[in-house]
């Protein structure tokens, strides 16, 4: 019965490949000993060099070479990672941007803000501070494992990007897109043809009194004593000064 259960375990080796897929795992493990042993090897020489170039360049997450930086022979300090590619991009933007400082003068310059949004401090002549003060380099050491954590490095890209966003504000220069003119105004046109309403201020405007006539009012008033009168007295002037003019007339007449 064991002799069937071995010849059988036999066949399904043979069939199925088992010893193979074993020994395979087997490489695949050890494979993946030697390449950590690698890394750790490889980390443990590169911690705490110094990277010759800025966090910025690294960030799409691209593999990227490093060599060393050519240097002298009796030159002090670290020694310096850097790509040769990322070296020739930084100076073709470097002489670019020293043709735009050698331009004309500007007595009133553009602000420049520093990575957090606060504004830089303003010098004489700008174009010059290189050969005064020296080549100002980005650069940053790795940790104690040869690495560098990028992802930390997105987080404050981001938020140096939203303090310089704070204080400022978009336009848009989209053009409005084209539409089919209608021969109606909608509601939203309509509105936009609306006079503004005035505010009152709350004063009360003066308006004229309209009487309104009644019935009594076209009855004849009374008249008095008194009345009648002053109306004969005036009729009598009336009368007199009528009389005078004509014999004031007659008499120049018989005169000439």
């Amino acid at each position: 019965m064991n002799a069937f259960k071995a010849k059988l375990l036999d066949d399904m080796d043979a069939e199925f490949g088992v010893d193979t897929m074993i020994e395979d795992e087997k490489k695949r493990r050890a494979e993946n000993i030697q390449k950590k042993k690698r890394q750790q090897k490889q980390k443990s020489d590169t911690a705490g060099l110094v990277v010759g170039h800025s966090k910025e360049d690294f960030l799409e997450g691209n593999e990227t070479v490093l060599v060393l930086e050519d240097r002298d022979v009796l030159a002090e300090g670290d020694e310096v990672l850097v790509n040769p590619n990322i070296v020739d991009n930084t100076k073709y933007a470097k002489n670019a941007e020293l043709r735009k400082k050698k331009g004309s003068y500007q007595p009133y310059p553009e602000e420049s803000l520093d990575d957090y949004g606060v504004q830089k401090a303003k010098t004489v002549l700008s174009k010059y501070d290189e050969e005064l003060e020296g080549e100002e380099r980005q650069m940053f050491r790795l940790d104690e494992s040869g690495e560098v954590d990028l992802e930390k490095e997105r987080q404050e890209m981001l938020i140096r990007k939203n303090l310089m966003m704070a204080n400022k504000r978009l336009e848009s220069i989209e053009n409005q897109k084209y539409r089919v003119a209608s021969e109606f105004y909608t509601a939203e046109e309509m509105i936009s043809f609306r006079r503004p309403s005035k505010k009152k201020d709350g004063k009360k405007l003066r308006k004229r009194k309209v009487r309104v006539l009644r019935a009594d009012d076209l009855v004849p008033e009374e008249t008095t004593q008194e009345d009648e009168k002053a109306r004969a007295l005036r009729l009598a002037a009336h009368k007199v000064g009528s009389l005078a003019h004509k014999v004031k007339q007659e008499t120049a007449a018989e005169v000439d």
